[in-house]
């Protein structure tokens, strides 16, 4: 799946179908793909996901190619990528969590994994 594909198309649908986990979720996400960035607003089902980064977003999260496929494929070895440098972040990476919970509710196979 492509990062537009699931940014713009798989996540919005994922986030109306799993609207009632919405009030449990805060904050916001930037996320940049290579050169392609959105923003994920983690309490706003209304409006998840837009183009483009946020300056002012809670995470910032930067993904290789190959670690946005693991993302997407739900096989994301969050520690692993880290030390890889397959992705970099800045911010509040307990947002990791609350987005692992969007992506999992319901049982989807998306999923990412760090140990503590």
């Amino acid at each position: 799946m492509t990062p537009r594909a699931f940014f713009e198309e798989h996540l919005p649908e994922l986030a109306r179908a799993r609207a009632a986990l919405f009030p449990a979720l805060a904050g916001t996400i930037s996320i940049v793909v290579e050169h392609e960035a959105w923003t994920l607003r983690l309490h706003d089902a209304a409006v998840p996901v837009s183009k483009g980064g946020s300056p002012g977003a809670d995470l910032a999260l930067y993904f290789g190619a190959d670690a946005f496929a693991a993302l997407a494929g739900g096989t994301l070895d969050l520690d692993r990528a880290v030390e890889r440098r397959a992705i970099g972040y800045a911010g509040d990476l307990r947002l990791l969590e609350q987005l692992g919970r969007l992506l999992q509710g319901g049982g989807s196979a998306h999923g990412v994994r760090s140990t503590p």
